[in-house]
């Protein structure tokens, strides 16, 4: 059981709590709705209405995150701040507008299934599978970017269990969106990517990696990703959808 040091430290302290609850949010709002499958009417499943939800949780959130960092910082410069004040709006904005994309166009596509080899069908798809998941893993690339960028030089904070349980769920949804959204060139690289990143960023004391939790957070969510595509790819000598396998 924690103590009252640690309950009092996590009060004092609440960035850990919403790096968990980032990402657990995260895995929550995108892999629970592929199970929510009762239709409510017309093939609309509780699963598309959990998912309508899913940006009204998850970008407040992330901007919470930027305002608990801003009062964390030292110094930073005006430059830092307004390219990632920028880096954010945008990929809050690529992630609203891919997951809407997506979320209508698989709900529309329900109703396409006699329809193969229409361009409807075609058109539909390409919002659904290809722009829609597209637009919206990009967002979420560039929102992990941009709040490390933030939190580059953050003064030394204690890490704590939150941060790996977070960097646990983040990086379990990561790996399920990529494959089922067959968007395995574009995260996969970008995990690998971000990973070297904060690895080269860190190269002179890794140590100081334990003292910034968004830096701990993504390291270990990247690598732990990292090595579900690796188990997957050996596994299944490919990235094939779970959906493909008859999995969902």
């Amino acid at each position: 059981m924690p103590n009252r040091h640690e309950f009092s430290e996590q009060k004092r302290n609440p960035l850990s709590t919403w790096i968990l609850i980032f990402g657990f949010a995260y895995a929550f709002m995108h892999v629970m709705p592929t199970f929510l499958t009762y239709d409510i009417k017309n093939h609309l499943t509780a699963g598309d209405l959990l998912n309508f939800f899913t940006p009204f949780v998850i970008i407040p959130i992330v901007w919470k995150l930027y305002f608990l960092l801003r009062e964390k910082l030292p110094a930073v410069s005006e430059q830092r701040i307004r390219l990632v004040q920028l880096m954010l709006l945008f990929s809050s904005i690529l992630y609203v507008n891919g997951q809407g994309m997506n979320l209508s166009a698989n709900a529309i596509a329900r109703h396409l299934s006699e329809m193969k080899d229409s361009p409807l069908y075609w058109l539909d798809y390409f919002f659904d599978e290809t722009l829609g998941h597209i637009f919206w893993h990009s967002g979420m690339v560039g929102i992990s970017i941009a709040l490390l960028l933030l939190a580059a030089n953050l003064s030394s904070v204690r890490a704590t269990w939150q941060i790996f349980a977070g960097a646990l769920f983040y990086s379990f949804a990561y790996f399920t969106d990529a494959v089922e959204g067959q968007t395995v060139p574009l995260l996969f690289p970008s995990a690998v990517l971000i990973l070297g990143g904060i690895i080269y960023h860190n190269k002179k004391s890794m140590r100081k990696l334990s003292e910034n939790p968004v830096k701990l957070f993504f390291l270990v969510g990247y690598v732990l990703a990292i090595l579900f595509f690796l188990i997957w790819w050996i596994w299944q000598g490919g990235f094939p959808q779970f959906s493909e396998l008859g999995w969902i």
